[in-house]
């Protein structure tokens, strides 16, 4: 008889293996790939998961979409260091971040704190999602700049590794190795997934440091102290050891070698305040600010753009050294043009795109060459040969030409002559120099923008010139106005003339704005061409003129739809007791009784137009739109002029925003004499809330097309009677993607695409499905587009855009996004209105 100990020896074990999943029952191997980038990794020193716990935290961000209501933001992340309140998260590769634990109770969407979760259930779904090609389930990430998915995978199959499960890490390592690499990354003779790895985690460090060298708000906030220089540069000399074979190890060697100058000089300068600073030769003071430039923090407002050294992190008004420079004027000269030769680091960063690595750090001689810029007046043009990396030394070399050269012209001719000179040849943008002329020598601003705007060839320098003129008032000047007004082919000189003249109540300014308005028709939404007959309205509107009115009202059809809702969002804004204008635009004028009765005539004409201006967004205090119909914008525009009149509720849902419609156009009739126009005929039964989203009714509507026989005709019926099959099924997420595939994948000549509104009112009378369908054939275009956007009482949101192939859009898989987005459609309240306007369309 054998022993029971025994048999439990021999059956333990097979126990156990029957409660292990797949990947823990193999054996537990490393290929010498997947070893050579674990043990590479370690030896970075980073901090190791090993005892980590892998949690679920919640860091106090949430999103809020407006329809249901605020959603937790949360990722699965490593926690190294816990207590009662606060636990360190390790953002792999190597940022932790303490984080103090705190759940309010009057908002639990704003928690801050963790729970732990298995590691190999989430590393197994992980895997199958990169299997099938599917999103990420989970985020990793949540500190800016963020790894690849790539990186990201071989670093949590590095985690597993640490923790002794070698089975999932290589079939992370593995899957790791399959998806592709961070995009825009060099080729290099080191292939594979570990060297992939060092350039990547190469540049995110570089990255990082750079961000933190300007306070990027990015990753640090506002209130926190700028890091100090010894902090910079053991960043770069780290990145230079443990990244040999990033292409950015050479440049943070540079840098790192700058720094130790950089902070020997710190130790041994004697701060001087503004007070005894300010008694000091001007050549002390230029001394002493050059050398201030390293603390100079710019901040960069847009992108592309420019890091404007001008403006600071926090306080975008106070004085900088930039300006302290540039108020001593000619006598800093000199010393900044040397300092054009000065590759010390300031701490302003500038960069082209901030979602990818383009971000550099502004060196002394790029900060003189913006403050020369200054003094000049702009004569002097900074030159880069890349907007993303920082100057070169032949950039550099270019600019210290100019500079010298117009010192020299300077000094022979006088700042005055010098200036007047420069604005008289035509050539540069006259805006600066105009204004520095005009700060000292007031007298000489007239006699040499006109010189300039006689002999300026480049289009836009030229506009910018006839706007100068504007403060010209010679008859010579008007002349050349009016000469300008003439000038053919060149609109944005001729709108800019008629503007000036306008405004000098000179009787030819409207009628060239009037004979340029009806010369053109036409043009392409957001075109150049369209976008300058959208000012040329803003114009016409402006001056108040009843004629101007009339004008709009009778080629109002040959418009475009962006056209129209920029005439009637001008209209709101032009025609008010109060209005609102640009600098451009100027002081509208106060229409008469008469043309205000056009002006109103229009916006009724406008009241019936159903065209939308598609993808327009935007919100006009409580107003919120996104892919507006014309009509509705009217109606709003008449509500701004006349609120008293025209009744316009900015949350109504679309059964109440048509009745406010029609009140508006039956009480203008009715004051013309004219009969008023009936409301709808069809009046829906009232359903229980349980079917809210039941289809009730389905409209459809043929496009604008030409006639329609045989195969055609016989299709459209087709597509429309599966439409109409609809009714009574309820709207779901799916409905909107499935009618697209349907549309795609059966014969459906003479279609060549679709706009379909899924309205839901508050009345309970579920949803009604309005279909237009347009002229075309979809079987025959290379390309579709599609995009979706979403209303509900005041609030809007763009939903998905995209384009594809006609095969990939029959996939499923490209309707997931649009499908999810959708997914909050149904947790709406059963009385909430929505309004889901979608389109799909051959390109």
């Amino acid at each position: 008889m054998k022993s029971p100990v025994l048999y439990l020896s021999l059956i333990l074990p097979l126990l156990a293996g029957l409660a292990l999943s797949p990947l823990e029952a193999q054996t537990p191997a490393l290929s010498p790939k997947a070893k050579e980038c674990f043990e590479w990794y370690q030896s970075l020193k980073y901090p190791d998961p090993k005892e980590a716990i892998w949690a679920e935290v919640w860091t106090g961000s949430y999103t809020d979409d407006g329809y249901t209501g605020q959603t937790p933001v949360t990722n699965r992340l490593f926690v190294t260091e816990h207590d009662d309140t606060s636990f360190v998260a390790l953002h792999l590769p190597q940022t932790t971040a303490r984080l103090q634990t705190s759940s309010p109770p009057d908002r639990s969407y704003a928690r801050v704190g963790f729970t732990p979760r298995s590691l190999e259930k989430d590393m197994d779904e992980l895997l199958t999602s990169i299997q099938q090609g599917a999103n990420p389930p989970f985020h990793t990430a949540y500190l800016f700049p963020q790894p690849s998915r790539r990186a990201q995978t071989a670093l949590l199959a590095y985690a597993c590794w640490r923790k002794g499960d070698y089975a999932r890490a290589q079939a992370l390592f593995e899957a790791a190795d399959s998806l592709p690499d961070r995009q825009g990354h060099e080729k290099t003779d080191l292939p594979g997934l570990r060297h992939d790895l060092e350039r990547e985690l190469g540049e995110l460090a570089m990255w990082r440091t750079i961000l933190q060298a300007g306070g990027i708000e990015q990753i640090v906030r506002e209130e926190v102290p700028l890091v100090p220089r010894t902090t910079l540069l053991s960043s770069f000399q780290e990145i230079a050891a443990k990244f040999p074979n990033s292409r950015h190890a050479g440049r943070a060697t540079e840098l790192a070698t700058v720094l130790q100058g950089m902070i020997a000089e710190d130790a041994t300068h004697v701060s001087v305040n503004d007070v005894e600073l300010s008694k000091l030769p001007v050549e002390k003071q230029v001394e002493e600010y050059l050398f201030r430039l390293r603390d100079l923090n710019g901040f960069q407002m847009g992108q592309p753009g420019s890091c404007d050294i001008f403006a600071t992190r926090g306080e975008r008004t106070h004085e900088t050294t930039a300006h302290r420079l540039v108020k001593l004027g000619h006598e800093a000269v000199p010393q900044l043009i040397a300092a054009l030769a000065d590759q010390r680091l300031t701490r302003s960063v500038q960069y082209g795109r901030d979602f990818r690595f383009s971000h550099y750090i502004l060196t002394n001689a790029d900060c003189a060459a913006i403050i020369l810029r200054r003094i000049s007046g702009n004569s002097i043009i900074l030159r880069r040969s890349s907007p993303e990396r920082s100057s070169t030394p032949e950039d550099i070399a270019t600019v210290r030409k100019e500079a010298e050269d117009w010192w020299q012209v300077i000094q022979k001719k006088g700042e005055k002559q010098a200036l007047a000179d420069e604005i008289a040849s035509g050539k540069n943008w006259p805006g600066e120099l105009v204004r520095k002329l005009k700060e000292k020598y007031p007298d000489a601003v007239d006699a040499a923008v006109l010189a300039g705007a006689k002999v300026a060839e480049q289009r836009g320098i030229t506009e910018s010139y006839a706007e100068h003129l504007k403060t010209n008032p010679s008859a010579e000047a008007t002349q050349l106005l009016l000469k300008f007004l003439g000038s053919g082919e060149e609109m944005d000189l001729r709108i800019v003339a008629a503007r000036v003249l306008w405004e000098r109540k000179h009787p030819e300014a409207l009628r060239a704005m009037m004979e340029m308005w009806q010369a053109v028709e036409g043009y392409p939404p957001y075109s150049e061409k369209s976008n300058r007959l959208c000012t040329l309205g803003s114009l016409l509107i402006a001056t108040g003129e009843q004629r101007a009115f009339e004008l709009l009202s009778s080629n109002w059809n040959l418009r475009n739809a962006r056209e129209k809702s920029h005439l009637v969002r001008e209209m709101a804004h032009l025609l008010p007791a109060n209005p609102r204008y640009s600098s451009f635009v100027a002081k509208p004028v106060r229409p008469s009784p008469e043309a205000s009765a056009k002006a109103t005539e229009l916006l009724i004409l406008a009241l019936s137009d159903r065209a939308v201006d598609e993808g327009l967004s935007g919100s006009y205090r409580d107003f919120a739109f996104i892919d507006p119909r014309i009509c509705d914008l009217a109606s709003w525009a008449l509500h701004q002029i006349d609120p008293g009149t025209h009744p316009f509720t900015a949350s109504a849902d679309r059964k109440q925003r048509e009745q406010e419609r029609l009140a508006s156009i039956n009480r203008w009739r009715t004051q013309q004499g004219q009969p008023v126009l009936p409301g709808p005929d069809a009046r829906l039964p009232v359903l229980p809330a349980a079917k809210s989203l039941q289809i009730s009714q389905v409209n459809v509507e043929l496009g604008a097309q030409a006639s329609a026989g045989g195969a055609q005709e016989r299709a459209t019926a087709r597509f429309t009677q599966h439409l109409q099959n609809l009714k009574g099924t309820s709207f779901a997420p799916e409905t909107l993607t499935a009618l697209s595939r349907h549309l795609l994948t059966h014969d459906t000549q003479g279609i060549g695409g679709m706009v379909v509104e899924v309205i839901r009112n508050r009345d309970l009378t579920g949803v009604v499905l309005h279909v237009v369908l347009a002229p075309g054939d979809l079987s025959q275009t290379d390309q579709v587009t599609f995009g979706a956007s979403l209303q509900s009482g005041d609030q809007v949101r763009g939903l998905s855009r995209d384009s594809c192939m006609p095969a990939d859009a029959i996939e499923p898989a490209k309707w997931t996004r649009l499908e999810k987005e959708l997914q909050v459609v149904p947790t709406l309240p059963a009385e909430r209105d929505f309004l889901i306007r979608f389109h799909l369309r051959g390109k």
